[in-house]
């Protein structure tokens, strides 16, 4: 390897270390805002709930319940867009999913502001528990559909193209390893390999390695990074960018292959679960809303 060479590898070595700082601090962002986004949403509601500006029989209280349980209503639109034939020519599908999440989201925030957190009889307290089951399930749905799709409205993935994926990643990978010959990184690969495919066998019998083959991937991506960079600072030949960007497509797409068959048949349970709650959660808004007229 020339001086050349050997020079462009240490400015490559150094440029997928700062790419990693800046992956690193990006990834903590989108895990961290979410939570706090979800913080202020709770001390506002609470705020406003408790403010004693109203109560859930004023009329902006009533109103409020109103205008939440006809969106709670409405999400039972989306199902029957996707099930009904006579519906399915009503607009494109993402939108309906898009309009769902939404509903999703003010319907029960609505409710929380009409009730001011507080109960005053059995068949409200019932209405308002289902409520809560019924949208944190849709948050569950939500993770686990972007496990199972290409984006949030992209194409749903099949087996087939996860695991033609991760085999045309690792292949490359192998290939990129193995002619630069660093031992290292070839070992990284392979205890990887091993380690998604331990997943691919087990399955949800062995739940914890589903969970956390996720870590292991960031965590093989982070000690291949910290080597190319401890091998610039030392002085020693560090491994070539394309080979860490390989290595780091091979990691991320051997988990979404591994984990793919399980988060599946969480999603197919998922669903056979989420759509009778719904039903569920109409029925008790109909019964809380009859009986709050009748007496």
């Amino acid at each position: 390897m020339t001086s050349a060479d050997l020079k462009r590898r240490k400015s490559d070595a150094a440029g997928v270390a700062d790419r990693s700082e800046r992956s690193s601090i990006s990834r903590v962002l989108r895990n961290i805002v979410p939570w706090v986004l979800l913080l202020l949403w709770a001390a506002a509601v609470y705020s406003i709930a408790r403010s004693g500006l109203y109560t859930s029989g004023s009329n902006l209280g009533y109103n409020l319940g109103l205008i939440g349980s006809l969106m709670m209503l409405a999400l039972l639109l989306y199902p029957l867009r996707k099930r009904v034939r006579i519906f399915a020519n009503l607009g494109k599908i993402n939108r309906w999913f898009s309009i769902h999440m939404v509903l999703g989201v003010l319907g029960p925030t609505l409710i929380l502001l009409h009730c001011t957190l507080r109960w005053s009889s059995l068949n409200a307290a019932v209405a308002f528990w289902c409520m809560v089951i019924v949208a944190s399930s849709g948050f569950i749905g939500r993770f686990l559909y972007g496990r199972l799709h290409v984006g949030l409205y992209g194409r749903q993935l099949s087996l087939t193209d996860v695991r033609t994926e991760a085999a045309s990643l690792y292949a490359r990978a192998r290939l990129l390893v193995a002619n630069e010959t660093n031992a290292y990184l070839a070992d990284e690969l392979q205890k990887f390999a091993s380690a998604s495919s331990t997943v691919t066998n087990a399955g949800w019998k062995r739940p914890h390695l589903v969970i956390g083959l996720g870590a292991r991937a960031r965590m093989a991506e982070r000690r291949c990074i910290k080597f190319a960079r401890n091998a610039s600072i030392n002085g020693t030949e560090p491994p070539s960018r394309e080979a860490i960007d390989a290595l780091s497509d091979y990691f991320s797409a051997a988990r979404r292959s591994a984990q793919f068959l399980p988060f599946e048949r969480m999603f197919s349970l998922w669903h056979v679960m989420h759509v009778p709650l719904v039903f569920i959660l109409v029925l008790c808004v109909i019964a809380h809303i009859i009986a709050v007229h009748m007496y």
